[in-house]
């Protein structure tokens, strides 16, 4: 029996705070890559979750120029998903997203994809 394999290259960046538990943060990511219009895909690797980002330039444009892209927008787009998040730690989440966009950038691929492990 053959198997496939292929070479990967990782270049994991600077951890970003999550505050929100794993589940709201997995959402979190999803709104901004749908309101992107992106596609997205996360799948479980051990103890992390990978989200593969189609389009991570639109993603970063997203979150670092979009005036839709604010705490009230993703508390009801979270809310809309079943996550009831505390609006100070949402706050801090939409914060922290900004802050780190332009670290985000530079990790995007050549192929135009942006991934994310979350612990």
């Amino acid at each position: 029996m053959s198997a496939d394999f292929r070479a990967v290259r990782e270049l994991w960046g600077e951890p970003c705070g999550a505050f929100l538990e794993h589940d709201a943060l997995l959402s979190f990511l999803e709104v901004i890559a749908d309101s992107a219009n992106t596609r997205c895909q996360g799948d479980e690797y051990s103890d992390k979750t990978a989200l593969f980002i189609a389009n991570g330039t639109a993603f970063v444009d997203y979150v670092e120029s979009n005036p839709e892209f604010t705490t009230d927008f993703m508390m009801v787009q979270l809310g809309d998903q079943g996550h009831t998040p505390d609006a100070e730690s949402l706050d801090s989440q939409v914060k922290n997203a900004k802050v780190h966009a332009s670290e985000w950038r530079r990790n995007i691929y050549e192929d135009g994809t942006l991934r994310f492990y979350i612990d």
